[in-house]
């Protein structure tokens, strides 16, 4: 039973941990993998560290088979989130949905267990209109994502519930914002902000936090909320909240 982690940053590099402290080899896909972030938290002689693009799905059929593939834990997204994809919407939508869906079809196709795809909290605050309440017919029936990134996201969750009705195992993880241990120049907004904290705290300076709607979730805790969804059995449900 091997797991494949697409995305070898903050949240994968946690799941690959986990993988080998229950005895497993994980393989790591990842279009410009850091190997001086990964040796902070996986043994690298036990591990294997592919590199490939989730935009071609050859890449992604290539390390499944190679490494004899079972379940599939998809981390990989844009990297910078909410103002990445503002920024640079093009490719977000490209790396967030494309990319989900290759993940998806190559896990239908050859017939993996399951796939866990990670979503976010973003879900539950950027949105916006409802206010016709579900009715029938009516153009503001359902509320509507309100940022690109949001907009992935929800795709993302709703191609896993697609895939699911085709026959594919799909469970999907919300996290909110990560943060956590990571090489300099890498782990996210969330990793940067609570860093320049930190940092100023520990120089004695006045850190003025702004009211914010969304909650931290720290690394570690990320990882093992995508790990347990990966091996749970019996699961009723498809959408967690982490």
């Amino acid at each position: 039973m091997t797991v494949l982690i697409t995305g070898a940053g903050l949240v994968g590099a946690q799941i690959a941990r986990l993988e080998q402290d229950a005895g497993r080899r994980p393989v790591l896909l990842d279009v410009a993998p850091r190997l001086d972030a990964l040796s902070d938290h996986v043994d690298l002689q036990r591990c294997d560290v592919v590199r490939g693009d989730l935009l071609n799905s050859l890449d992604i059929v290539d390390a499944i088979t190679e490494h004899k593939v079972t379940r599939i834990i998809h981390t990989a997204a844009h990297p910078g989130l909410t103002p990445g994809g503002q920024d640079d919407p093009l490719n977000a939508v490209r790396i967030n949905i494309l990319g989900t869906a290759h993940v998806l079809e190559v896990a239908r196709i050859l017939g993996l267990d399951r796939v866990v795809a990670c979503s976010s909290s973003v879900l539950h605050v950027a949105l916006a209109g409802g206010e016709d309440n579900g009715a029938p017919g009516m153009e503001n029936a359902y509320p509507r994502t309100t940022s690109i990134y949001a907009t992935t996201k929800q795709a993302l969750e709703n191609l896993a519930g697609n895939y699911n009705a085709l026959g594919l195992d799909v469970v999907c993880v919300r996290f909110s914002a990560v943060f956590g241990p990571w090489a300099p120049g890498g782990g996210g907004p969330a990793t940067s902000a609570m860093g320049d904290w930190l940092t100023a705290l520990a120089a004695g300076q006045d850190v003025p936090i702004l009211p914010m709607r969304t909650e931290w979730l720290y690394s570690k805790d990320a990882g093992r909320g995508a790990w347990l969804a990966c091996w749970a059995e019996n699961l009723e449900d498809r959408v967690f909240n982490i």
